[in-house]
């Protein structure tokens, strides 16, 4: 963080070079960024007024949208591979569940109905069909452990 407000840094793999740091005074820590299939857009969550919402920041313009504005705690973005919608993990169903909408923040619909051993982490299947995500569950173990869904 620099100067206590969220940066969002890319590097060059090769280089180690810093391409761009972008700093965002108006929410809080940046989380799970995700690159656009075009490498335009990066969409990630991050809290705002003490909730987790999704954001979309243009690479290019630097501007930066608010998809989610609600009480629910948004995260996980994670795009379809033709860039047309975002699956992300949302407790707006009253449990973590996955969720699917339009990148403009339209649409959002639950893919998942779980009210038990929630689901997180949704990624795409590259022909975009299906989404597969980690279900978690305690047992004995202190971590927990965990499951992948189709």
């Amino acid at each position: 963080l620099s100067k206590g407000q969220p940066v969002l840094t890319i590097v060059d793999v090769d280089s180690g070079r810093r391409e761009l740091e972008h700093e965002f005074p108006d929410i809080g820590e940046i989380l799970n960024p995700a690159w656009s299939p075009d490498g335009r857009q990066i969409a990630f969550s991050a809290m705002k007024g003490g909730v987790l919402d999704l954001f979309l920041f243009d690479v290019d313009s630097r501007a930066l949208t608010q998809l989610t504005d609600d009480p629910f705690a948004d995260m996980d973005p994670e795009w379809s591979p033709d860039g047309r919608q975002l699956a992300f993990t949302s407790d707006r169903g009253g449990g973590d569940n996955i969720w699917v909408m339009h990148v403009d923040g339209s649409d959002k619909r639950q893919v998942t109905k779980e009210d038990f051993r929630l689901l997180n982490q949704p990624t795409w299947s590259p022909d975009g069909r299906f989404i597969a995500a980690k279900k978690h569950f305690t047992t004995g173990r202190s971590l927990g452990t965990g499951e992948i869904w189709l």
